[in-house]
């Protein structure tokens, strides 16, 4: 049997159509796709993450007394409080003390928040 060129793609041709029917990822069942231009991208929103103060596991009862007691300072006395706080709160966030700065974030507020 003498194989030529025509012969040859013949047998191309069945071989290939063959892969093609008993492939199954061809007969696999299509899902719809959309386009990313049409999907609807929601950006996360934050408002409820400001909306509730960091959680420290200090009660408010204790920022609250805070407030009262610092009120009750000279305004030196508050403004050396304020520096040493904001000291600890830039350790603290440095060493990766997240809760331990949020704390004294919260200090530094209410002392700043004191006219």
């Amino acid at each position: 049997m003498l194989i030529t060129s025509a012969n040859l793609h013949r047998v191309l041709v069945v071989v290939l159509a063959w892969f093609v029917i008993s492939s199954p990822s061809i007969a696999a069942e299509l899902s719809p796709y959309s386009l990313p231009s049409q999907q609807r991208y929601v950006p996360e929103t934050r408002i409820q993450q400001q909306q509730t103060p960091p959680s420290t596991g200090i009660s408010e009862a204790y920022y609250q007394q805070f407030a009262k007691k610092a009120s009750a300072l000279q305004p030196s006395q508050r403004a050396d409080l304020q520096r040493s706080f904001t000291q600890r709160r830039d350790q603290a966030y440095a060493a990766g003390k997240v809760d331990e700065a949020q704390h004294y974030n919260r200090l530094v507020q209410i002392l700043s928040s004191i006219k």
